[in-house]
């Protein structure tokens, strides 16, 4: 099996299947990751359900109600959801890859914060 983003996806996410203890999840998030696929939605994701504020079967229905509307960018409304998360949970880290200066940071970051809502309003919430 070939990891990487020349590998035909469908073939990749069968041969992680067939192994023993790889789900779907698990099988999915590689497809994200490692194969670039640009379309995954990890319906049974915690981080996902509790972006959404919600749990179990009702967050999968949503999820799959939803993904029709981020296709084909399923795996990066993922990442912004992920990242919702992130911000309530700890609103002083900063940005992900931040490398500016610290002052320059923090203005981001006080940016970032005030608008968090209104950046994820509409389709991915």
């Amino acid at each position: 099996m070939v990891l990487d983003r020349g590998a035909p996806r469908q073939d990749v996410t069968a041969a992680l299947l067939a192994l023993p203890g790889i789900g779907p999840w698990t099988a999915g998030y590689v497809a994200m990751r490692a194969l670039g696929d640009p379309d995954v939605v990890l319906e049974t994701d915690v981080g996902l359900h509790a972006a959404l504020g919600l749990h179990g079967p009702a967050a999968v229905a949503v999820l799959r109600q939803r993904r029709a509307g981020w296709q084909p960018w399923g795996s990066y409304a993922c990442l912004h959801l992920w990242q919702r998360v992130l911000d309530a949970r700890w609103p002083d880290l900063p940005a992900p890859r931040d490398e500016l200066a610290p002052e320059t940071r923090d203005q981001k970051n006080l940016h970032r914060t005030t608008n968090r809502e209104t950046e994820l309003t509409g389709t991915l919430s």
